[in-house]
């Protein structure tokens, strides 16, 4: 793998005696894909760990791509949080089929460690619960016109003792959490007794790759 003279990533196929088998080059409009690392899996696929860069935005992350034996993409995967510049430059496969992928990110001018164990389709975690919350100011539980979004509010997806993770609101009420499977538990953490919401403490199934929707409507005990 490297970069062709238009610096777009091309993949080639070599055979022993140097004879070239196949190449794919891949044109990236507005983006520049530098890759770092490459292994053939269990199956004969190509596994690509690349450094992705925005050239319109200038953000920066971690990139993992599949190809089939003759070189055909299957996946590509943006690996990263937007406005943490990251690099993804080692890879390696785990016993359960995934992937292992090393580099850095960058943080108040500081570098730091940075590790990303992925499933096989190149997944960090398959489930996804988004929502949003809500003043729900005509006490009908649900969102209608006058009623308005929180900001800052804190959602929890509870799982077990090592498997619970949170969400915060954005201007708008939304949140999103990315999370493993199984049974959860998702509640709107009150900031007092002030507060209530219609519904909370909700329990929900995750299976792979699903997206669940849960919203709150949160009413006021005293105004």
């Amino acid at each position: 793998a490297g970069l062709n003279p238009t610096d777009d990533l091309y993949l080639q196929k070599i055979a022993e005696d140097g004879t070239v088998l196949w190449r794919h080059d891949f044109t990236s409009p507005d983006q520049f894909i530098k890759p770092y690392s490459l292994l053939e899996d269990v199956n004969g696929d190509i596994v690509v760990v690349c450094t992705y860069t925005n050239q319109l935005t200038g953000e920066q992350d971690g990139y993992l791509m599949k190809f089939d034996a003759n070189g055909a993409p299957v996946w590509e995967r943006k690996i990263g949080r937007d406005g943490r510049p990251e690099e993804l430059t080692k890879l390696g496969r785990c016993p359960d089929g995934g992937y292992l992928l090393g580099g850095k990110y960058t943080s108040q001018m500081l570098n730091h460690a940075y590790i990303v164990k992925t499933d096989v389709n190149g997944i960090i975690k398959p489930g996804r619960i988004f929502g949003n919350v809500f003043r729900d100011y005509d006490l009908d539980c649900s969102d209608t016109p006058g009623d308005l979004p929180l900001q800052n509010r804190i959602v929890r997806a509870f799982r077990d003792g090592t498997h619970v993770y949170f969400g915060t609101t954005d201007a708008l009420g939304n949140y999103a959490i990315e999370c493993d499977t199984g049974n959860y538990v998702i509640s709107l953490i009150l900031p007092n007794s002030y507060w209530e919401t219609c519904a909370n403490d909700l329990p929900l199934h995750i299976g792979y790759l699903d997206t669940v929707v849960v919203d709150f409507a949160v009413q006021a005990v005293i105004d």
